[in-house]
């Protein structure tokens, strides 16, 4: 075991279950897919980092952890949320990696798909320095959030009003009243909606990169779609979100119009 690990909250991909918001705009079919996407785009990088990490799945049952150890592999560990709302969740996450020995944790979900490694790597080495990191989403609440085990606070996990635009605000006061030294991180953009996934795509522009999306065979990456279980898409350079929005009439016109 290593020192340093992230956490990766994913639910099981299930339509009607997951992007909701989003799939109330495009539907619970694209909702969907662009949810294994993010998971997938988030997976190429967290690989990439010397970090365990800990894919912490929900629901809390034998068969989601089997569905995600078939469909990401077995370099990862995996480990069910706790029953609760998200502030219990996540307060448990972190008391249960401190207890077994890591010394700092970042926590983050699946809504940000082009984070990079190396924002993660600045959010390390902030906690060597800092009790807790956190970055700020569009959305009011935050994409990332990571402690020191020395410098873990329970109570920013209490009394928030989740899924509000007060969620970040409500932390950094719980952290301050706590007497927590936290350092920042960029803002990121938190896909949950169609205007928040229209935000996103403007910001992609690496047309380099979006002509590559355009002139792969989707065809051959879009199996995963149909089998989840398939490994063949983990081995895709370019992003799954991206590629699926641009292989997508639907989609295009939605954004793009």
């Amino acid at each position: 075991m290593k020192k340093e690990c992230i956490i990766f909250y994913v639910k099981v991909p299930k339509e009607g279950l997951v992007k909701t918001r989003l799939a109330n705009d495009i539907g619970s079919f694209h909702a969907l897919n662009l949810y294994r996407c993010f998971i997938l785009d988030l997976i190429q990088t967290l690989k990439k980092l010397s970090q365990d990490i800990i894919i912490s799945y929900s629901p809390n049952n034998q068969d989601t952890e089997l569905f995600f150890r078939n469909w990401l592999g077995d370099k990862f560990y995996y480990k069910a949320q706790s029953d609760g709302d998200l502030g219990v969740r996540m307060r448990q996450s972190f008391e249960e990696v401190f207890k077994v020995g890591y010394e700092k944790a970042l926590l983050i979900g699946s809504d940000s798909p082009d984070l990079p490694k190396e924002i993660f790597e600045q959010a390390f080495l902030k906690l060597k320095t800092s009790d807790a990191v956190i970055g700020t989403a569009n959305d009011g609440g935050y994409w990332l959030i990571g402690f020191s085990s020395a410098g873990f606070c329970h109570q920013a996990f209490e009394g928030v009003l989740w899924s509000s635009e007060s969620v970040f605000e409500d932390t950094m006061e719980k952290l301050r009243l706590n007497n927590r030294h936290v350092e920042l991180m960029p803002e990121w953009i938190d896909i949950d909606t169609s205007a928040d996934l229209l935000q996103w795509f403007e910001s992609q522009k690496n047309y380099e990169n979006r002509k590559s999306c355009e002139n792969q065979q989707w065809c051959d990456s879009q199996k995963w779609c149909e089998n989840p279980n398939s490994q063949n898409n983990l081995s895709i350079s370019t992003s799954h979100t991206l590629a699926y929005i641009l292989s997508n009439s639907y989609l295009k016109l939605k954004l793009l119009r």
